[in-house]
């Protein structure tokens, strides 16, 4: 065995990167690889100025090594400064702003470039950092305090992975001034023991609760001690589309992971996007929407290497308690998704530390490679479309020769023939159908608390006219039923099951964690729940029904069947409400319509009318009397 002698030395090191990168990059490519290489050239003259040597970049972030602290800290506002005065001109056609973190300590020389917690832990300041800042650790602090003129703010201890740093912001000026969350040693020392433990008995998951500082969700058919927590759309920051799917796929764990805590009320990623979209800022997340904590991240991928940067915002303080950067190859993402989801777990709420058990959230079992294509496969799938299609499928081919027996894949396979029938391709319905309800049947075989299985196994049984069966499953769908797209299909089984206090408890589920929810389908449902749930009372109020039903009118589906089922479920409202003058003019108003509902739909159950028995009867004979067609 040849002797490798490691080269190893004490150096400052200067990390920094553009803020917003791929925002910029997918608003003006052109110009904003203009403005990066013209930002690059005054960093490259800077650091000639200063005597920095840039060994490592990727796209839009740069480390150097300098021979002085105090030479990389006045190389830093230099260039900060430079960049302000730049994005002030007329001629800045894309205004590019930075974020810096400088640290000295132990690092490894491999050739050219270096390595080694020096590095790291300068990496870890620059995603601390406030855009347009400087953030440094405590020994730049001490080399660099006396000999120059600027002030700095101490952000305390901070603990990220098993790095831990003092960190103070550079004050270029006082708007700059801040505070984060710092942790306490003896809580450090806890909370590494009760990872360690929970690890080896099973990736238990556990969370950080208020003690006193509890948010108050008003959210119909959740306790107002839940904790609300919004995970913004994850940013790829890699200069390419291609690597959309490794932003999505974090983003989804992270989602998955956190609505599976009891103590957590977290967002569907529907209303994150709507968020973004709107640009609604920290504020009114906070006083309109009651949200707590807001989880921002961002990917960039470089061949092999991946880094992921994530910051975790308490609302409430206005404080970033949480930052990290972290960096991985391929083989490494579940680790990175297990590490990342801990840490922000364990940095949500300092407080009453509580324990959660849930076995679900380790259940799915895949190769590195595997879930790297299933990540593929799930942003081709959202495309709803026959070229997403075509590409689901082949990634689903692939993970079949790789891992045949796992069952998992078996519910990827289902969802394969489901989508089929939704996009018009099958050439038998029927046998889709069929090969899907058996595919889902084998999933539960093995995981009878799986809930995508637990849900599509009852909404098959429904379409294959196994009515009781799909019933029987409702103990189990809300035992297992908490992200929104798992409780969208329970609004329906529910529903259809006459089980409306249920269905409209889903919903209501659903439209906390999604404001801006807009399936059709479900919403139809929920309708049908008001409906129901109105007849039983005494005196009967369909206020809300009618409502409901209206706000979804005005929507002016153009789904089949959708806007026509609406118009004749309010006219039987109006009917039973004693209303008999609009409830005909409601069943004139559908008659007139191209895709007018008859008499044989409502048999055939073509607009999700609920199994009750008896009512589907008495539904018909109403209608009728309003001139209901019959065929």
């Amino acid at each position: 065995m040849s002797n490798v002698t490691i080269e190893r030395k004490i150096a400052v090191i200067f990390a920094t990167d553009v803020v917003g990168y791929s925002k910029h990059m997918e608003a003006d490519e052109n110009g904003t690889i203009h403005s990066l290489r013209a930002c690059e050239e005054i960093l490259q003259n800077l650091f000639t100025q200063y005597s920095g040597r840039l060994f490592n970049t990727g796209g839009d972030s740069f480390l150097a090594e300098f021979p002085s602290a105090v030479s990389a800290v006045e190389c830093a506002v230099e260039f900060q400064n430079a960049i302000q005065t730049r994005n002030a001109s007329e001629n800045t056609r894309v205004q590019l702003e930075f974020r810096i973190g400088i640290n000295s300590g132990d690092v490894v020389k491999e050739k050219n470039n270096l390595l080694g917690d020096g590095v790291n832990i300068a990496a870890r300041l620059e995603a601390l950092a406030q855009t347009n800042g400087i953030t440094i650790s405590k020994v730049i602090h001490d080399y660099v305090k006396g000999k120059t003129k600027y002030d700095f703010n101490d952000l305390g201890l901070q603990k990220v992975k098993q790095n831990e740093f003092h960190a103070f912001d550079l004050l270029l000026e006082t708007s700059q001034k801040r505070k984060i969350k710092s942790d306490r040693p003896s809580s450090r020392f806890l909370i590494a023991a009760l990872i360690a433990f929970l690890i080896a008995f099973g990736g238990l998951a556990f969370v950080y609760l208020a003690g006193n500082e509890k948010s108050s969700v008003v959210t119909s058919g959740f306790s107002d001690d839940k904790i609300a927590v919004l995970v913004m759309p994850f940013e790829n920051a890699s200069g390419s589309k291609d690597f959309d799917y490794v932003a999505n796929g974090l983003n989804t764990h992270i989602n998955t992971v956190l609505s599976k805590i009891d103590q957590l009320f977290v967002f569907e990623k529907s209303s994150a996007e709507f968020f973004q979209k709107n640009k609604i800022n920290f504020n009114e997340m906070n006083e309109k929407h009651n949200i707590r904590f807001v989880l921002e991240g961002s990917v960039q991928v470089a061949g092999v290497k991946t880094r992921v940067n994530v910051s975790l915002r308490d609302l409430l303080r206005n404080e970033v308690i949480f930052s990290d950067v972290l960096d991985y190859k391929d083989s490494d993402i579940f680790s990175v998704q297990d590490q990342l989801s801990d840490s922000i777990l364990v940095h949500l709420i300092p407080g009453v530390l509580s324990l959660t058990v849930d076995d679900a959230l380790t259940k799915e079992k895949f190769s590195p490679e595997v879930h790297v294509n299933r990540l593929k496969g799930r942003v081709a799938f959202d495309t709803f479309t026959i070229d997403g299609k075509l590409e689901y499928d082949r990634l689903l081919k692939l993970n079949r020769k790789l891992e045949p027996n796992n069952i998992y894949l078996d519910m990827d396979e289902a969802w394969s023939h489901m989508l089929n029938i939704w996009l018009g391709l099958s050439e038998n319905p029927e046998d889709d159908l069929n090969t899907a309800y058996q595919l889902t049947l084998r999933v539960l075989d093995g995981d009878q608390d799986f809930a995508y299985a637990v849900n599509l196994a009852a909404r098959i049984e429904r379409d294959l006219g196994y009515f009781g069966s799909s019933c029987d499953r409702l103990g189990a769908i809300k035992k297992v039923s908490r992200d929104a797209s798992n409780l969208d299909m329970a609004v329906d089984t529910a529903s259809f099951c006459g089980a409306f206090e249920e269905a409209i408890s889903f919903y209501e589920r659903v439209i906390a964690q999604a404001p801006h929810y807009s399936g059709a389908n479900t919403k139809r449902a929920y309708a049908w729940s008001l409906v129901q749930k109105a007849s039983s009372k005494s005196p009967n109020n369909f206020s809300a029904a009618k409502d409901f039903i209206k706000s979804q009118l005005a929507m002016k589906y153009e789904s089949k069947r959708m806007h026509e089922s609406f118009l004749v479920l309010l006219a039987y409202v109006e009917d039973k409400d004693g209303d008999k003058n609009s409830a005909s003019e409601y069943m004139d108003e559908q008659n007139g319509l191209k895709n007018a509902i008859t008499k044989k739909d409502i048999i055939n159950n073509n607009i999700g009318a609920p199994n009750i028995p008896g009512f589907r009867q008495e539904f018909i004979q109403t209608l009728v009397a309003l001139g209901l067609h019959q065929n």
